[in-house]
């Protein structure tokens, strides 16, 4: 089917991720791309007539077997890598490479093909995320542009690329915009890619150098969370003492009425009475405490203990003020 009629093919199972690409051959730069996959095992290049069909395919254990993806929503998202591919971008090729270095397939002496895949697309992401690639690892490698890619987009560097294209190529390219060619595009802004490259030295950094930013990455984001988690915690307390204070504001000047109360809790002899009579209790040991008046609050503690001391539940819920 892909050979004959479909460009884009996504295949989901539990344990399998498989994704096909059919472009057409002349449109490709077939020994960069496979320089960019360097010996991908999980990308075989299959060639048909006049076109050229990525098959990638690979498994793995799944990160959560509850976690189930039935498949739908990835075609849309994973399509418009096959137009970038056709423009001469080949950051997908790095990305199927970063699969290969996740999985130590890569030895650390080796350098990435491209020099960084930075800015990432939306098409990249969802590469990433769909052959389950570790998310720092692709932060890594694209904290460093593409440099060609991002060139590109410059105004002044396009226009300089296009007056360096030969008269006869210029005209050639305006006569298939002119025969309605869907790929005129794609090859213009490869060629354009090329000049940019032509022009750019490469900075590629060792697997090892790749390996030290995740652990580096990690450990920012492992700091950033422990901090997030303190300043939630700091948050809450800072609710709790202000939630606590007004409780022993209402009490204020209904200390007899609240000690009848947990009198009549105590007797219900259930759970949720003695977990609401023991709360009450607590409240008016702090409100003890901040009006200096102990004496008064145990005395009475040691009466409610001596009534009850039959209720076990209830005077276990009641050690932490022995402490």
């Amino acid at each position: 089917m892909m050979k004959r009629w479909f460009d884009l093919y996504v295949g989901v199972g539990g344990t399998y991720r498989h994704l096909m690409i059919r472009l057409p051959k002349r449109l490709v730069n077939r020994a960069e791309l496979e320089r960019v996959l360097g010996g991908t095992k999980i990308v075989e290049a299959i060639e048909s007539r006049d076109n050229l069909i990525l098959d990638i395919f690979c498994e793995f254990e799944p990160r959560n077997y509850e976690d189930w993806d039935d498949g739908k929503g990835w075609m849309g998202v994973l399509a418009p890598l096959r137009r970038d591919l056709l423009s001469g971008d080949m950051r997908l090729a790095y990305v199927l490479w970063l699969w290969e270095v996740e999985h130590g397939r890569i030895a650390e002496s080796n350098t990435e093909p491209l020099p960084g895949i930075g800015p990432l697309t939306g098409g990249l992401e969802a590469l990433a995320e769909f052959f389950q690639i570790d998310g720092d690892l692709l932060c890594a490698a694209a904290e460093m542009p593409d440099i060609p890619t991002a060139e590109t987009r410059s105004g002044n560097a396009m226009q300089a690329a296009l007056e360096a294209i030969p008269h006869a190529e210029k005209t050639r390219l305006l006569q298939r915009v002119a025969e309605s060619d869907p790929h005129v595009a794609a090859e213009l802004i490869r060629l354009i890619k090329e000049s940019a490259e032509k022009q750019t030295p490469d900075q590629l950094r060792p697997v090892g150098e790749l390996w030290a930013r995740v652990e580096a990455i990690r450990m920012a984001r492992h700091a950033e969370a422990a901090e997030r988690r303190e300043k939630e915690r700091r948050e809450r307390e800072r609710f709790d003492e202000k939630m606590r204070n007004s409780r022993l504001n209402q009490l204020r000047g209904r200390e007899p009425e609240t000690w009848l109360e947990i009198e009549a809790l105590a007797e219900k002899r259930t759970y949720t009475s003695y977990d609401r009579a023991a709360q009450l209790i607590f409240d008016l040991h702090a409100l003890a405490e901040k009006d200096n008046d102990q004496a008064e609050f145990f005395n009475r503690l040691k009466g409610l203990r001596t009534r009850h001391h039959r209720k076990k539940r209830f005077i276990e819920r009641l050690a932490k003020l022995d402490q």
